[in-house]
């Protein structure tokens, strides 16, 4: 994602993942975090059921 861009993801209901982040500065890994409910208009992600 680039720098200064607003974004969020949905884990799941059993989050299972590796992210790499790769930064010039320190402080950079900390969340600012804005408050914001964009999040809510979207479907959230679901496990699919069992077939």
């Amino acid at each position: 994602v680039p720098d200064s861009t607003l974004h969020w993801f949905d884990m799941g209901p059993e989050p299972s993942f590796v992210a790499i982040r790769f930064f010039t500065e320190p402080d950079g890994w900390v969340g600012h975090f804005t408050g914001t409910d964009i999040a809510q208009k979207f479907p959230r992600y679901e496990k699919d059921p069992a077939p």
